[in-house]
């Protein structure tokens, strides 16, 4: 299961739960309070789309030019940028690239030459900071979580938080449509969502 792991010292939080479909039924089954998950989903604000300029793809996996399944080596020409890479910072032999700081993707260096592997291909790309694009139904950074519910239905995966009195959604998962959407903004050191996607990873729908 896909959860992130947040430090309660940090933010006003007493709770962080998560929960996932059954297999059997296809109902959302809550592995910790609240009751239902429904609660949780239902308290987010009205949805309000962004750009419907096309500029994401989720079906395909796509940000701009660069989509799942390609190399480095074609991302660099289609975004006509070499894009900034780094070793991940656990120890993975994998190197993480940035185009124009917004487009994010991750590929294997199992050779450790500080250089992504050639031949490997994108597996998923991470939209974050100042991405202004959107998908034609309007949905991207920026947009109010609910925006995604209303398109593809309940996640597969959520994980909230209690806040004071209130459940928020900090990451909700579809895992047919290869979506995640993560709510998470706030100061430094803390985490405050307020409904609205922040970023997000695309893997192609299954």
């Amino acid at each position: 299961m896909l959860r992130r792991m947040l430090a309660t010292a940090l933010v006003p939080a007493l709770l962080v739960g998560c929960g996932k479909k059954s297999e059997e039924d296809e109902a959302v089954i809550v592995t910790e309070t609240p009751g239902s998950i429904e609660s949780v989903l239902n308290a987010l604000p009205a949805c309000e789309t962004v750009a419907a300029d096309g500029r994401l793809n989720v079906v395909s996996g796509c940000a701009d030019a660069a989509c799942v399944g390609m190399t480095y080596d074609e991302i660099t020409e289609v975004m006509a940028d070499a894009g900034a890479c780094e070793p991940m910072g656990d120890g993975t032999p994998a190197m993480v690239c940035t185009w124009e700081g917004v487009v994010e993707i991750t590929f294997d260096d199992l050779d450790l030459d500080f250089e992504p592997d050639k031949g490997d291909m994108a597996a998923g790309i991470r939209i974050l900071g100042e991405y202004a694009g959107g998908t034609p139904e309007g949905l991207g950074l920026g947009a109010s979580s609910s925006c995604y519910l209303e398109e593809f239905g309940e996640p597969d995966y959520a994980t909230w938080m209690l806040v004071y009195d209130h459940y928020v959604l900090l990451e909700a998962t579809w895992v047919g449509w290869g979506l995640t959407i993560v709510d998470d903004d706030g100061p430094p050191g803390s985490v405050d969502p307020d409904g609205v996607v922040d970023h997000l990873t695309v893997r192609g729908a299954l």
